[in-house]
């Protein structure tokens, strides 16, 4: 039962509970490490952020000294020095459909911190804000990003003109009622030649209900941790158990992952030295793809008959990112 005194030690005006639609908008979670190139594809960056290039290499990183009280880490979208081409340079994340019927129809204030580097060479110094809907569920970034959402629709909802300082920006808009499905853009148009610094950091990004920016979720760690882990998950580093395996000719070692998943994940493991290999997944007995059940349920099983692996350490990734 929450105390009189408790109640009177919350700062008034400022909503409780978990108000960002959005998972790490502060970019502490980074299970992937590191990441490559991008040249007209996206690939997923720190935990639940993509970056995507048009026809020219772009560089994605993470900054993990951004001077900004509060916000020790960024992502980075960078334009490659040297680099013509043509096409956009975003930064987004998309929003699983249970996520968005809490916003459908409703008005939403979008809030972020934001810099340019030196030879940032969108025109008029623009980053421009993007809320890509559509009516169907859960149909992917790729959808999102080449627009072929059922419905779909990509108002632009804010354009903020960067420096190379930091500041912190709003946007509000009025989602669609027919919005099952959302992705939020941040897009640049770069322009000519990139120089060495021809890029935009983001950070403290905050989606909420209502027409009013509030001060950032400061979720706990392990809060944020486990929204991420529900989209993809590595075994074996400070983000979860190290689940690896000692396997012999027939081994089977159960596999519990920290919480239940999106969706049926797509599995990869690695031998001890870090080589993705061919060690099979199979929920009880049966070869395949373990279930979702079985994968939330920590119930299914790996197998390699016939090959001694006695002592090798088994390592593994499991995604069901959008």
């Amino acid at each position: 039962m929450t105390r009189a005194r408790d109640l009177a030690n919350i700062s008034p005006g400022v909503p409780t509970g978990f108000r960002n639609v959005l998972h790490n908008g502060d970019m502490r979670i980074k299970q992937r490490g590191s990441f490559t190139t991008t040249n007209g594809t996206f690939q997923f960056t720190t935990d639940r952020w993509w970056v995507f290039s048009g026809a020219f290499v772009a560089n994605p990183s993470y900054v993990t000294s951004t001077g900004l009280t509060n916000f020790p880490n960024a992502l980075r979208a960078q334009k490659q020095s040297g680099q013509g081409g043509s096409g956009a340079l975003v930064m987004g994340q998309t929003i699983e459909s249970v996520d968005v019927n809490q916003i459908r129809g409703n008005a939403v204030t979008i809030s972020f911190w934001a810099r340019a580097g030196a030879n940032y060479s969108a025109t008029s110094n623009a980053l421009v804000v993007y809320f890509s809907q559509g009516t169907g569920v859960d149909q992917g970034t790729t959808g999102s990003i080449n627009q072929t959402w059922t419905g779909n629709t990509v108002p632009l909802i804010g354009t903020s003109t960067l420096t190379t300082s930091w500041q912190r920006f709003t946007h509000t808009y009025t989602v669609l009622s027919t919005t099952n499905e959302a992705s939020l853009w941040f897009y640049q148009q770069p322009v000519g030649t990139a120089g060495a610094a021809d890029y935009f950091d983001i950070t403290g990004v905050q989606l909420e209900l209502g027409s009013v920016a509030t001060p950032f979720e400061q979720r706990p760690f392990g809060s944020e941790q486990l929204l991420c882990q529900r989209h993809y998950f590595v075994s074996g580093t400070q983000y979860g158990p190290a689940t690896s395996f000692g396997l012999g000719n027939s081994y089977h070692g159960p596999v519990v992952f920290p919480t239940t998943m999106r969706a049926t994940p797509a599995v990869t493991t690695f031998n001890g030295s870090g080589t993705a290999n061919s060690v099979s997944w199979y929920p009880g007995n049966t070869a395949g793809t373990p279930s979702l059940e079985a994968i939330n349920t920590g119930t299914f099983v790996i197998n390699q008959p016939g090959t001694s692996y006695n002592g090798a350490l088994y390592t593994f990734t499991a995604s069901a990112e959008l």
